[in-house]
């Protein structure tokens, strides 16, 4: 019986090194997308222990496989658990680009209407297309966060932040009140989104 859950925990940890190589990610990698040791991996992959069912639930959704995947050892068995992950993330992707060009579609619209309908004031409505960069940032921070990307989570956080307090200052500007201080408040809130992903990890 020991050895049938040693063979086990073998098959489950070679099937995550396969993974985790074919993505070409290191352990500290695949640790940081887990919120775990880049030394539990290594006891994955080696055979030592073995991840819980929560965590392979995870490692499923990181690796666009199916949980049943991990306990075969057999590569015919293992691709009838093998996701359209990739599809899906491809699509997703899509989905987030078609969304950003709404939000410049939607700042054009509101500029030619300006445009038409009153040339004096048509000068104050360029800012549509500045509001709509922050929301751009927002649509692919989620994007990054369902995929577990950390870097692209963060530079996101970053560009939402200052792309959106250069919003409001030229916002200010435009009814002529000089409100460049507001980007004072961008540096602590800058450090909380590089220490709040520090900790996380």
């Amino acid at each position: 019986m020991e050895s049938s859950r040693k063979d086990i925990k073998e098959i489950v940890g070679n099937n995550i090194a396969y993974l985790r190589k074919e993505s070409k990610w290191t352990q500290l990698e695949l640790a940081e997308r887990l919120n775990y040791s880049d030394k539990a991996i290594s006891k994955w992959e080696r055979g030592e222990s073995a991840p819980d069912y929560d965590c392979l639930l995870e490692l499923s959704k990181i690796f666009n496989v199916q949980v049943d995947y991990f306990f075969h050892e057999d590569s015919s068995e293992k691709s009838a658990y093998i996701n359209s992950g990739n599809y899906l993330k491809i699509r997703e992707l899509l989905t987030v680009i078609l969304l950003c060009a709404t939000a410049y579609v939607v700042a054009t619209a509101i500029f030619l209407i300006a445009w038409f309908d009153n040339h004096e004031s048509v000068r104050y409505f360029w800012i549509s297309f500045v509001w709509a960069t922050p929301v751009c940032s927002l649509l692919l921070f989620r994007y990054f966060k369902r995929n577990r990307h950390t870097l692209g989570r963060i530079y996101c956080s970053s560009i939402f932040l200052w792309t959106l307090l250069a919003s409001i200052h030229l916002q200010c500007l435009l009814v002529n009140i000089n409100a460049w201080m507001i980007y004072l408040i961008g540096v602590p809130l800058e450090a909380v989104i590089i220490i709040y992903n520090f900790v996380k990890k």
